[in-house]
């Protein structure tokens, strides 16, 4: 558990970890996990415009949140949050048309095209 932020000694709750990240989406592809940026997660394509994060540890709660997308061009896309399964260490992240909400695919791999996070997240029922 070395590389995440600890806020132990920063915040009035008790083990809650920053885990940030971001990768790149690559169409209908696969995503190359080795591109991803950040640690403590693998990301896997798993329809159009879904993907899951898998976490490399337990988390009992989730205590906030960002999504973003960044994008090659201005599109009418948004990388949004979707379900959240703790129990089974996934959270799973969408890809939508800003106009209707409807699942698109982000496009082919592309360096200035990429989803990142940000989690904060609780480790022990403690307070």
């Amino acid at each position: 558990m070395g590389f995440y932020r600890d806020r132990n000694r920063e915040s009035v709750s008790r083990h809650l970890i920053d885990l940030e990240g971001r990768f790149y989406p690559e169409g209908a592809g696969a995503i190359t996990n080795a591109s991803n940026e950040g640690q403590g997660f693998t990301v896997t394509r798993t329809g159009t415009g879904a993907y899951t994060l898998a976490l490399d540890e337990e988390f009992l709660s989730l205590v906030s949140f960002e999504v973003d997308m960044q994008l090659a061009a201005a599109g009418d896309m948004m990388a949004e949050l979707g379900d959240i399964d703790l129990a089974n260490k996934a959270i799973y992240l969408r890809v939508v048309k800003k106009s209707d909400g409807t699942a698109v695919e982000a496009g082919a791999l592309d360096a200035n095209q990429s989803i990142s996070f940000k989690f904060a997240l609780k480790q022990t029922a403690a307070i």
